[in-house]
């Protein structure tokens, strides 16, 4: 009997830690409310190293605001390793980064308002595509764009 309960135990840790048994708690309300494009003062992305890579044009902000507001909060583990780009929506009296760990569609969200900071895993493919964009070719060709 004993032997049975842990392989259940093992069994579910494993569903759990490879994100079968996480789930979506519903869309997240930033700062107490929907985001909207006429908040944002710039959007930045930038490598790991903190390098500006390109800084995203206003007519592109309402899609971004689209993907932060449909997001929904996955409460499932998560690998904690840093891959491809870190975006940085900056607002008025704070910002909101997001950061990829190589998921297609997660992303890890820190929301800074004045002195208080809170994270959340997200599922949010738009923005997880982003950050992840040129990964694959980053890894390939050393950083060189394909010939």
């Amino acid at each position: 009997m004993k032997k049975i309960c842990v392989i259940a135990l093992l069994l579910s840790l494993s569903l759990v830690f490879a994100g079968c048994a996480g789930s979506s708690v519903g869309t997240i309300s930033w700062l107490g409310q929907g985001l909207e494009a006429g908040h944002i003062e710039a959007i930045q992305l930038t490598d790991l190293n903190g390098d500006l890579v390109r800084e995203l044009d206003p007519s592109e902000y309402e899609a971004i605001v689209q993907a932060i507001n449909n997001a929904k909060e996955d409460e499932s583990p998560y690998i904690l390793m840093l891959a491809g780009y870190i975006m940085t929506v900056k607002l008025p009296d704070g910002e909101i980064r997001f950061t990829s760990y190589g998921s297609e569609t997660n992303v890890v969200a820190a929301v800074t308002v004045g002195e208080e900071t809170k994270s959340k895993h997200l599922v949010c493919p738009e923005i997880a595509q982003i950050l992840i964009e040129d990964l694959e070719q980053d890894i390939w060709n050393n950083g060189e764009p394909e010939a």
